[in-house]
């Protein structure tokens, strides 16, 4: 969830604050229509944006089918994303992904990583060892510092929205107050959404755990008798 709020907020920050603005979403699953999967030469796919402008900009992807297994190079931004990329590699082949390869450093080129880990354990994962340097340095260990800058930037458009005026008292055109305040809503919507989502697992593994309790009872119930 980190993640997808960093993106989905930097893509929202990244907008103008002025001119027509999409409706906030909370739901990904837009931003997984614009793709095709190209074939490049024999066993050889592209996973190519439409628009490689849009915004959170995601990297494409290449998967490369050999005799008994597959090469995937680049993993996109994020883990949902990832899945999309993961199912259309599956509707090509059933070959096991062997290897994963990360071009460079940049976040939406390994982010989806875990993904293939999970859908494929023997998976080896491959890069340049400067380039595994960088994703810590300059993606992993900077992310703490992007979601505190977002929190100062999500206050100031809340504090705008509000007021109607920026920070040096200046007023706002009715558009550019209306566009803070949608990016204030998509802050909102993306947090509950993550709070659901938690709640939702901390529930699954209460309920799970009462229902161990209860077997564990049963059983010492048979055994007394």
């Amino acid at each position: 969830m980190q993640i997808q709020l960093i993106a989905w907020l930097a893509a929202a920050l990244t907008q103008p604050l002025s001119g027509p603005a999409a409706p906030p979403s909370t739901d990904p699953a837009p931003l997984m229509t614009a793709y095709e999967v190209v074939q490049l030469a024999p066993g050889i796919h592209g996973f190519v944006w439409k628009n490689p402008l849009d915004n959170p900009i995601q990297g494409n992807a290449l998967f490369i089918i050999n005799d008994d297994d597959v090469i995937v190079v680049d993993t996109s931004l994020l883990p949902s994303t990832a899945r999309v990329m993961a199912a259309e590699l599956r509707k090509l082949t059933s070959k096991p992904v062997r290897y994963v390869v990360n071009t460079h450093w940049h976040d939406d080129h390994h982010n989806g990583n875990q993904v293939y880990r999970e859908l494929w354990p023997g998976a080896e994962f491959i890069a340049h060892r400067d380039t595994r340097e960088d994703m810590f340095s300059k993606t992993y260990d900077v992310r703490a510092n992007d979601l505190a800058n977002l929190e100062t930037a999500i206050a100031r458009y809340e504090r705008w929205a509000a007021t109607g005026k920026d920070d040096d008292g200046k007023e706002l055109a009715p558009e550019r107050r209306k566009r803070a305040g949608e990016i204030a809503a998509l802050d909102r919507a993306l947090r509950t959404l993550g709070g659901h989502r938690k709640r939702r697992r901390r529930e699954g593994a209460g309920a799970g755990a009462t229902e161990a309790r209860r077997r564990d009872c049963r059983a010492r119930s048979r055994a007394g008798a």
